[in-house]
């Protein structure tokens, strides 16, 4: 009773998004650590928690015009705390002229991602090149943009090592896609990795985390990152590259789940060994 208990316990914490709060929590107080600065926990745990909160309300996108006015007419009490969790993560924010503009940029691309508006025909999720770059820019932008101005860097410096970020979660959406190759066929949605191939996919994932590498190396050569961190992001990426190289439709839900979006906390980790 106990073992089923338990394996009970650790699905729930990663088909619940439980997991990708705390990988998103660790990956941004990295970003801190990596800079030899304090950890802002409070954005820390801010940035993951508002990621569980899209992933477990995402549904809300979806909706039309008339759902939407419907929803907002009768759960004030959601709203309301929706408007109080972003208001929180905007008072932790202390050079609003930098800062401010990409965190909207982040929710107008969120937007985007899972709706058809005004500015697009389709939800960009369908667009199978832009669906792992976009994810890739919103979390940057999260953990490791606004992270890096917080501690004092330049917009042009916090940008240039954003661009690791990005490649590195763009390549963990790769690989999710890898995963869902079976399960995407049978939706009216197309993939990188449905349209190319899985090796090529994977050939591009292996390309992106050669870009976050390169990128990781050059900030720590102009003495942006601390050199320690800089060994333990090229350990995570290389872990990472593997797991990817590895990853199949095959694969359980858990491998990606808890092994790949894993790695998002390797770096925070391995920062103490």
């Amino acid at each position: 009773m106990s073992s089923i208990s338990v394996e009970n316990f650790f699905d729930q914490y990663l088909k619940q998004y439980f997991h990708l709060a705390v990988c998103t929590t660790l990956l941004t107080a990295f970003t801190y650590t990596s800079t030899s600065n304090p950890i802002d926990w409070l954005y820390a745990v801010w940035s993951g928690f508002v990621t569980f909160l899209l992933y477990k309300l995402r549904y809300l996108l979806y909706y039309n015009d008339s759902q939407t006015r419907s929803y907002l007419t009768t759960n004030a009490i959601t709203i309301i705390f929706l408007i109080i969790v972003g208001s929180f993560g905007i008072s932790r924010l202390h050079f609003m002229f930098t800062e401010l503009p990409v965190l909207v940029i982040a929710f107008v691309l969120t937007v985007l991602y899972f709706r058809k508006t005004i500015l697009n025909s389709h939800a960009l999720r369908h667009n199978y090149i832009l669906k792992p770059l976009i994810i890739g820019l919103v979390f940057a932008i999260l953990t490791a943009y606004i992270p890096y101005v917080e501690t004092g860097y330049t917009a042009w410096e916090a940008a240039l090592l954003s661009i690791a970020r990005w490649s590195y979660v763009s390549a963990l959406a790769l690989a999710f896609d890898i995963g869902d190759v079976q399960e995407d066929a049978a939706a009216p949605i197309t993939t990188l990795p449905q349209k190319i191939g899985i090796k090529r996919s994977k050939i591009i994932a292996s390309g992106l985390l050669m870009i976050a590498a390169l990128t990781e190396t050059y900030g720590a050569w102009i003495y942006l990152i601390d050199f320690h961190c800089l060994i333990g992001i090229m350990a995570t990426y290389f872990i990472a590259w593997l797991l990817i190289i590895n990853s199949s439709p095959s694969k359980s839900a858990k491998y990606y789940l808890f092994l790949i979006d894993g790695t998002m906390v390797l770096p925070y980790i391995i920062s103490f060994i």
